[in-house]
């Protein structure tokens, strides 16, 4: 039986909530805002399901994108607008598109269930009201309806009738028992940020009976407003209203403007762009208001209103910023899960009781999923059962599954060193570790990294560095030959650069322009990583041969290693024998290869946000060509690629369009640009701007993290350097 590591006990949120959509509907088109709004009331949670106007043009006001912004929908509705500029709409609002014929058979929309699903029968419960038959727009509005075909499939399974008369409409909006209203059962938000505390005013929308303008505005502002958590009392109806509908200024009162838990000033507001301001004041005042005597909104918590003060009212005050604010839907549950390395399963009870059939979203969020991006691939690695129908929605994983009382879903956490091969995977044709990259992921397997961002511990290695290779190319590149000779060279290099005795040093000559009060420390920590070793020297008259013997074997009296004729220790000013310093071979290697700017820059971004995995190089294979990627992979639940120089002046225009080009074509959310001296303003400033139009975050690292210690001792000519324009 497989054995599988036991992770630790983890809390995850279940939300149950329906798919949501917004509806397109022409210019000008009464018979689409019908069919959307009946649409919508057949659906559950219809009422805070927008509709959007399309112009001629097939463009979208500034008002519906907001709208849609902050509904935090799943899909789009073609009611019956062209077809060409319902696709523009949809992509404008980033969401998918179906036609209004298909919403329940295909795309992310048919995720919900009708209401009658989810309305639960309570003994002595009044019917839910729709509108009458052929009702103007107000009443569809306000209440829903339904075709007759599905009001009798419907009134089969809950209450739901049609008014004798219109002010049943009114009384149904103020208790809460349309049909609409009831379709939000077992649903609404169960967080807000950023929302006005207890709502805002009542809002009293006096229309024309068929005021497009008037019934989109209440439909859209109504959809906005916080559905379970104090939302704000909403009311559509006609001038005559007011007038005809016998004691509705005390219910009014009673269920809108009395039963608040904070104080409104003023209690509501009135708006309308089809009556005449003079009708909407005789509406108000009908209805026992007196005009507020200020014109802003005030909201105040705790107390109570004084009974003896009429209640206020002010007429079109601007609204829509109580309406605009973060808001996450659905009923939640809290599960204890237990996870395990690969597979774990998540058991839970939904926190939503359906009556009978239909279908629903779930979404589980922890902070299992924390470091983890938010792509597709990485989905589909945690929900690996799920065949189809799972996604990110935000930071919640959301599975599209059958309306259930129990759910059992079978979770998989994978590594990040998994999640970046997988996304690599899925950006190239094909790739592979670079020399860098073996030899870098060798390094930071076998030692601490983050021991690079000590101070000095750079400037010491690279001061032990043998030079080899980068020498021998800067000779050959003054020849200007191609590519491939200089990658011949760089083999030949590397072949026969390894022969050539490694250099040793002591501490006092380690770093130029330091002294061994520097250079010690980084080198007793460099030997306590094991990049180097700790020695004395010799120097023999006889055979010329300079040579470095390891502590371990200076037992005995010294002895030339090449003529075996006897020595003395090389001294420091002629006195004290000195001690010298050595890299390993393999540590020596990789500053040759200019590998450790790599591995400095994966430990400062480690150091930043543990939740990361790096490859610190890899060779890419796309279907044009080659190239190589200097660091990639995945931080702070981010994709992260880039290019690491040692001197930033070699982040020329040209390559730094490259590179900013690289990361766009893999996929990358954020671009890297790191050298280990100081990245000049001008160098960033062009870089941000390429970034831009990428779509890309722009990340610089140099002196300043890389090499702390360097920068604190920074000379006063090398801070003035930095603020020196570059001379074209």
């Amino acid at each position: 039986m497989e054995r599988r590591e036991y992770l630790g006990q983890t809390l995850i949120h279940a939300t149950v909530l329906p798919a949501r959509v917004v509806y397109l509907i022409r210019e000008g088109s009464s018979d689409g805002f019908r069919s959307a709004v009946r649409t919508a009331s057949g659906r559950w949670g219809g009422m805070t399901e927008p509709i959007a106007i399309v112009d001629s043009e097939g463009r979208v006001s500034q008002d519906s994108l907001d709208v849609v912004a902050a509904a935090d929908l799943d899909g789009v509705v073609n009611v019956d607008v062209n077809s060409a500029h319902a696709l523009e709409v949809a992509a404008q609002f980033g969401l998918p598109l179906v036609p209004l014929a298909e919403i329940g058979s295909h795309g992310i929309g048919q995720f919900t269930c009708r209401p009658s699903a989810v309305i639960s029968a309570e003994p002595g419960q009044a019917a839910a009201v729709i509108a009458q038959g052929d009702a103007p727009l107000w009443q569809i509005a306000a209440a829903g309806d339904l075709d007759e075909q599905r009001l009798a499939a419907t009134q089969r399974r809950v209450s739901v009738r049609r008014p004798v008369s219109d002010v049943e409409i009114g009384q149904g909006q103020l208790w809460g028992t349309t049909f609409l209203n009831r379709g939000m059962s077992q649903f609404g938000e169960h967080s807000v940020t950023n929302a006005v505390p207890y709502g805002g005013p009542a809002v009293v929308v006096v229309t024309e009976p068929d005021s497009l303008i008037d019934c989109l505005w209440f439909w859209n502002t109504r959809a906005l407003r916080a559905q379970t958590l104090c939302p704000t009392p909403m009311l559509l109806m006609p001038p005559d209203g007011a007038r005809n509908w016998v004691r509705f200024e005390r219910q009014l009162a009673d269920h809108a403007l009395e039963r608040r838990e904070a104080q409104m000033h003023p209690d509501a507001v009135f708006v309308s762009s089809s009556v005449p301001d003079s009708t909407v004041h005789e509406t108000a005042e009908t209805l026992g208001l007196v005009p507020a005597p200020d014109a802003g909104i005030q909201v105040r918590l705790g107390g109570r209103r004084d009974p003896q003060v009429p209640y206020t009212y002010l007429l079109n005050c601007e609204l829509r910023h109580l309406f605009q604010f973060e808001r996450a839907w659905g009923w939640t549950s809290q599960i204890d899960a237990h996870l395990f390395s690969g597979e774990s399963t998540v058991d839970f009870s939904s926190p939503v009781q359906f009556q009978r059939g239909g279908q629903a979203l779930v979404r589980l969020s922890s902070d299992a999923f924390d470091g983890l991006p938010r792509r597709q691939a990485v989905a589909d690695m945690i929900a690996t059962h799920v065949v189809d129908g799972v996604e990110w929605h935000g930071d919640s994983l959301q599975i599209q599954s059958e309306a259930l009382d129990r759910y059992r879903f079978t979770l998989t956490i994978p590594d990040l060193a998994l999640v970046g091969r997988r996304l690599l995977d899925s950006a190239t044709g094909r790739w592979e570790p670079s020399d860098k990259g073996r030899l870098g992921s060798a390094i930071a397997a076998q030692a601490d990294i983050s021991a690079l961002l000590e101070p000095h511990i750079f400037e010491a290695l690279v001061g032990l560095k043998t030079p080899r290779t980068e020498h021998f190319v800067k000779q050959v590149s003054k020849q200007h030959l191609d590519g491939a000779a200089k990658r011949e060279l760089l083999e030949l290099a590397t072949e026969w650069g390894g022969r050539m005795e490694r250099v040793y040093k002591t501490p006092t000559n380690t770093i130029p322009g330091r002294g061994a009060a520097d250079a010690t420390p980084a080198l007793e920590l460099a030997c306590a990583q094991g990049w180097a070793e700790r020695g004395l020297a010799t120097s023999c008259g006889a055979c010329k041969v300079s040579s470095f013997i390891p502590l371990s074997t200076t037992a005995g009296a010294p002895t030339c290693p090449g003529c075996s004729i006897p020595v003395g220790y090389s001294r420091e000013n002629g006195k004290a024998i000195a001690l010298h310093y050595r890299l390993n071979s393999f540590i020596d290697r990789a500053c040759d290869l200019g590998v450790l700017p790599h591995l400095m820059v994966i430990a400062e971004l480690t150091r930043q946000d543990q939740r990361s995995h790096f490859l610190p190089g890899a060779n890419l294979w796309f279907d044009d060509r080659q190239q190589e990627v200097d660091v990639y992979g995945v931080w702070a639940g981010r994709v992260l690629a880039g290019e690491v120089k040692t001197k930033a002046s070699e982040f020329d225009q040209a390559q730094t369009e490259r590179d900013i080009e690289l990361s766009s074509k893999l996929g990358a959310d954020i671009h890297l640009m790191a050298a280990t001296d100081i990245v000049q303003p001008e160098t960033r400033a062009h870089a941000k701007a390429l970034c831009g139009q990428r779509g890309l975050e722009l990340l610089v690292l140099d002196q300043e993290q890389l090499r702390p210690g360097f920068a604190a001792t920074t000379s006063s000519a090398t801070k003035r350097e930095r603020a020196k324009p570059r001379q074209s």
